[in-house]
């Protein structure tokens, strides 16, 4: 049993929340939004997460956001009327980013805060990506 299965199924005994699904692997669907850990990383701000908005989108027809951590970027966005964003992330430079080998995109530090509504969709003008300096 997946320790993310046991939380899920806590919450939805104590708290009465069923509309949070672990569909596989990096990912975790609540309502109408996908939280997850991108398949590839892109240069380019915002286009690790429209390329999984993209991949959700075939899965997913009522989609209302993606949100994706750990591409080392801060990115907010709709993209084919799905909201999407980028969190940066929480972990050390790694050694390979330093010195002459730097990569060209920028390190960032940073989280999200999302509402999402009793239909399980994101509320856009209540969710915000905070960078950390």
């Amino acid at each position: 049993i997946s320790p993310i299965q046991t939380i899920i199924d806590e919450l939805e005994e104590k708290s009465n929340i069923t509309n949070l699904t672990y569909t596989f692997g990096n990912e975790l669907m609540l309502g109408n939004v996908v939280f997850c850990h991108p398949d590839y990383f892109s240069g380019t701000l915002g286009k690790t997460a429209t390329g999984m908005a993209d991949t959700y989108l075939a899965k997913y027809r009522d989609l209302s956001a993606v949100i994706v951590a750990h591409t080392h970027h801060i990115f907010s966005g709709l993209y084919r009327n799905v909201a999407v964003y980028e969190n940066g992330c929480f972990c050390h430079e790694i050694d390979y980013h330093k010195g002459p080998q730097k990569l060209s995109n920028q390190w960032n530090k940073g989280y999200g805060i999302y509402t999402i509504n009793s239909e399980g969709n994101l509320i856009i003008n209540e969710s915000k990506v905070f960078t950390i300096n």
